[in-house]
Order: structure tokens, then C-alpha cells, then sequence
């Protein structure tokens, strides 16, 4: 027979047999037609209260099946961290068991990211720079770029990787016109190449941030093959670097965050495939929300998308390839006429209505030269 909730006036309840019950259980849950059941004895029972039981029971069967064995974290090492630098934390769960995905359907492009916040706000702005692989920078691009840096004077300069080349750790064919020629250097060679260009932007920008990219990563790939010289302290970018003190090194695969403002910077390989046609556009729908600037794929392009928030104002989001600043004939990887373009980034930060907003200026060097705000700057003339 099916028990049937019954209400007296005193606010009791009572089941088919006239057994009285409080309205509620013992946690403060209400007796309801949906929330009660009785036993075959006339007790009445909570099905909320239940509910948490085998939940718990499911949770410590699980810390039992784990006892015994540590987890580990992931932590983010910097060769030189700066002083007060607010970190956000990169916090990873796993999915309820009704949230699982397909394994299928797992994004395999999206590797684990370091996030770092650049401290301070670069009221002077900022300039971004990538793909120079020195010690083939083209050099009147270069001498292009420094007039520029030294006539604007950033607050900050950030590079998004392969500032170097490290052509003899790669695994290409090492050809001996390069092997023995201007350019045929060693790893000590083409790290002191770049001293001067890193020298002159630091000596204005208060602080430089350098993220690498996949060519500097071959630097680490040398480590991974000779394992007994992981953690020697000689072979960290702070030390085989020696730039000077306000040039900060990250990890590779770092996302850098620029202060408060909502933009973010990353090298772009670990992200967009190779030979993608339009670069930007596949970053802008990887990283939906938000505002990147990249390298690594020697485009100059832009994409944007239009959002909205919550009180329907909308929102500009965008991907900017940055460009690069090498010699092409000197990579010949990439075959005799290769579509990349020479060009870098420029931004400007500033507040509106108590909001962080920033205006970014892809600019394109051709023939060694471009004109920004009605100045000519030419890297041919020295």
C-alpha cells in the first residue's frame, strides 16, 4: 500500500497508519510528496539526506583507491622573476562524470600554459617584436625598428620569440654557404649578435620580456638528450644570455598578460599549426575571448570578432600576427619566396570610464621603412 503524506493542523504530519511526524528531518530538510518516502516499518525517511549519504560514500572509495600515492603539482620555474609580480594561478579539475568528452574531441593543440602578469602599466606603451633569429636579422629592418624604439620610448618592449636563430641545434640540413660563411656561427655567436639591438631597446624601456619561441626551444631539446645536464644552472637563459638586468626571460610556452589590461601575448606555435593559411583568424577562434598578440609564423595579419557582455555593450576581441625581422634568402626551409611579411606591433594603453583599453598598430616595414604619424622611418639611412 502507498503511504500517503497527511497534514494536521498542529503542523504534524501522518502517514495511512496515523503515526505523527515532524514536518522536517532531523538536517532541516521539508517533508514533501517528492522529498519523503516510508519504510515498511511507518518510519519516515529523507530522500535529500540520502542523496548526500552515497555521495559521500563515493567520495572517500575514491581517496581509498588513491591512499598511498602523492599528487603532484605543476610548478613554473623563472630563470628571473621579478620582484612583486602577481601570478594567476592556472587551476586544473576534472569534469563531473556527466561533462566527460569524447577523447576524440579533445583538443590536442592546446598544451599546459604558463601564465605570468607583466607588473606595471606601461603608460609609455609597449613594443612588440618577434621572429628576429638573430644572427640573421635582416639589418636594415632592424635599424628601422631602433629608430623607432628610440623615438617613441616605450615603457615596455616584449618579444614573442625567436629572437635567435639556433640554426645549428635544429634538426635541418646544415649548409656548408651558411656553415662557413657570415652567418655560420656558434650558439655563444648568435646569442652575442643580438647584445647590441637588446642593449639599446633596454637602455629606454623599463623592463623587457622575452617569451621563447620554438627556436630557442631547440636550446632545450639539446637538454633533453644529454639528461645529465638538466638543472645545471650555467644552462639557464639568465645566464647564457647576460642581457642586462630589466630583460626578463619566461618559460617557452608562456602566455604573458599585460598588467590589468585584457591582452595577452604568446609565441603562437604550440597554438596554430603549420601552414595554416590564415593564421590570425585560427588563433582569433582558439582563444575566442580574448585579445592576442603572436609570432612565429612570419605573417602580418589581423582578425577581429564582436561580443557582447552582460549589459549588451560590445566587446572588440582580435588576433595579431606580428610579423618578423629576418633575412628570408636566409632561411631556406621555408623555400625561395616565402608569404611572410616584415612588420611589428605597437600599443598604446589608456583608461575610459574607469576601464583598462589599449589600441593596437600593426605596422609593416617595407623596403626597410615605414611611416608612423607622419614620420618617416627609414632603416637604410644610418
Amino acid at each position: 500500500m502507498v503511504q500517503r503524506i497527511k497534514k494536521g493542523r498542529n503542523g504534524l504530519i501522518r502517514n495511512n497508519n496515523m503515526k505523527a511526524h515532524k514536518p522536517y528531518c532531523k538536517q532541516g530538510h521539508e517533508y514533501t510528496e517528492k522529498n519523503t518516502y516510508f519504510t515498511s516499518k511507518g518510519s519516515i525517511n529523507c530522500r535529500t539526506c540520502d542523496r548526500i549519504r552515497k555521495a559521500d560514500r563515493r567520495g572517500a572509495k575514491k581517496e581509498t583507491e588513491v591512499a598511498g600515492f602523492p599528487t603532484f603539482g605543476k610548478e613554473v620555474y623563472l630563470s628571473n622573476p621579478w620582484e612583486a609580480t602577481p601570478e594567476v594561478p592556472v587551476v586544473e579539475t576534472e569534469p563531473e562524470e556527466e561533462l566527460k568528452v569524447p577523447k576524440k574531441l579533445l583538443n590536442k593543440e592546446l598544451p599546459f600554459e604558463n601564465q605570468r602578469v607583466i607588473p606595471f602599466w606601461p603608460s609609455n606603451g609597449m613594443f612588440v617584436d618577434g621572429d628576429n633569429h638573430f644572427p640573421v636579422a635582416d639589418p636594415v629592418v632592424t635599424n628601422a625598428k631602433l629608430k623607432f624604439v628610440q623615438d617613441m620610448k616605450p615603457s615596455l618592449w616584449v618579444n614573442v620569440g625567436d629572437l635567435l636563430d639556433f640554426w645549428l641545434a635544429s634538426r635541418f640540413n646544415k649548409e656548408a654557404n651558411r656553415l662557413f660563411g657570415e652567418y655560420g656561427s656558434r650558439l655563444q655567436d648568435e646569442i652575442d649578435s643580438a647584445r647590441t639591438y637588446v642593449d639599446e631597446i633596454c637602455d629606454i624601456v623599463k623592463q623587457a620580456h622575452f617569451i621563447p619561441g620554438n627556436h630557442e626551444h631547440r636550446h632545450e631539446r639539446l637538454i633533453d638528450v644529454n639528461p645529465a645536464l638538466h638543472g645545471l644552472r650555467a644552462l639557464g637563459w639568465k645566464n647564457i644570455f647576460q642581457y642586462p638586468a630589466n630583460f626578463y626571460t619566461h618559460a617557452y610556452g608562456t602566455r604573458l598578460k599585460v598588467n590589468e589590461a585584457p591582452l595577452f601575448l604568446v609565441h603562437g606555435d604550440q597554438i596554430v599549426p603549420d601552414r595554416v593559411s590564415a593564421p590570425a583568424q585560427y588563433m582569433l577562434q582558439k582563444r575566442v575571448n580574448q585579445t592576442t598578440i603572436f609570432g612565429h609564423t612570419h605573417k602580418a595579419s589581423e582578425a577581429y570578432r564582436t561580443g557582447y557582455d552582460e549589459n549588451r555593450e560590445p566587446i572588440i576581441y582580435g588576433a595579431i600576427n606580428s610579423g618578423h625581422g629576418c633575412l628570408v634568402q636566409e632561411q631556406t626551409y621555408a623555400g625561395p619566396e616565402p608569404d611572410w611579411q616584415h612588420a611589428f606591433c605597437y600599443v598604446e594603453f589608456f583608461h575610459h570610464n574607469n576601464k583598462p583599453r589599449f589600441s593596437i598598430h600593426l605596422i609593416k616595414v617595407i623596403d626597410g621603412c615605414f611611416k608612423f604619424r607622419g614620420k618617416l622611418y627609414d632603416g637604410n639611412v644610418l
